[in-house]
């Protein structure tokens, strides 16, 4: 069964049981079970036997506003991350839950659980970027950590474009020097950033850009909207100049998803970065991406191909 079906029919087992109507409700769960999908009633949680995996999903559907992962490869992830731990290669593991926690997607290994609802977390011992329910949150986050890598960086970017959807409210007040200081940090360590880090931001930049830009309203003076509007499409090519030079470098590290997520980036803002040697970013993404076209997914190919045409 697809996870919508799952959670309709878990939703409308709910609404049985609320009603008192407990026969209809266990005719629901057996015909869950019978397709491999089972309910602990305990934890409201559920699993599926077909996944691979005895970690259940908590919480309800994935968001795709904030997780772009597709659930097949959210199992994917778990289960390669459980095999790692049990050949004791924790390196690798934690890299996975990384991977996981950058799109939304959290794990809890104590009770073997994972969402990525867009809910609070299932520990809440560390504050995430994903958690962050305003841009004052966001900068409150990175700013309260001891040492900022660009992981971090990126991660706070990857949020803003979401959190820029809601305006600020009259009692909040802009943390604009502070969004500043972030801003400065970021360009000054971006040479540095790797491939994942480096796709990220400049994706991030790119629908900052796309989403103020193309708003018809307002932004208020001296607000986080203004601030980021006027420092980002008023040098962005000068910005994502720096990116396309920076990839190049490290462009042969650079996977399909990583190549098509940079073109797209790149052709949102339109702007088609030039070499000394006359060649274009564009140039050098199709050399690279032709020899991989068979590991492209479907959602990586529309995207190269929409920035392509753009």
């Amino acid at each position: 069964l697809p996870a919508a079906e799952i959670h309709r029919l878990i939703r409308a087992r709910i609404q049985c049981k609320r009603a008192g109507d407990y026969k209809k409700a266990d005719r629901i769960k057996e015909e869950l079970e019978q397709s491999g999908v089972f309910i602990d009633d305990k934890v409201n949680a559920w699993s599926a036997a077909n996944f691979g995996h005895d970690y259940a999903q908590v919480g309800g559907p994935i968001d795709k506003t904030i997780c772009d992962l597709p659930e097949t490869e959210i199992h994917s992830l778990i289960r390669a991350r459980i095999q790692c731990r049990s050949v004791r290669d924790y390196q690798k593991s934690d890299s996975i839950l990384e991977d996981l926690m950058q799109s939304s997607v959290f794990v809890d290994d104590k009770v073997k659980a994972w969402r990525a609802d867009g809910k609070s977390a299932l520990t809440k011992q560390i504050r995430r970027m994903s958690y962050c329910q305003t841009i004052e949150e966001a900068i409150e986050a990175i700013l309260e950590k001891e040492k900022v890598s660009p992981r971090d960086l990126s991660a706070f970017w990857t949020v803003v474009p979401k959190l820029l959807k809601y305006h600020q409210s009259g009692n909040e007040q802009p943390q604009v020097p502070q969004l500043n200081s972030i801003f400065n940090k970021t360009m000054d360590n971006i040479k540095i950033f790797g491939p994942r880090d480096l796709v990220q931001t400049g994706l991030a930049f790119a629908k900052i850009i796309k989403t103020l830009g193309g708003s018809r309203r307002r932004h208020a003076r001296g607000s986080h909207h203004e601030f980021l509007l006027d420092v980002l499409q008023g040098r962005s090519d000068v910005i994502f100049q720096v990116i396309a030079n920076t990839s190049m470098r490290m462009l042969s590290k650079f996977d399909a998803r990583f190549l098509s997520n940079l073109a797209y980036a790149h052709a949102l803002v339109e702007y088609v970065p030039k070499f000394d040697d006359g060649s274009t970013l564009f140039h050098h993404l199709a050399e690279k991406s032709i020899p991989l076209l068979g590991t492209f997914k479907p959602q990586d190919l529309s995207t190269m191909t929409w920035a392509f045409a753009k």
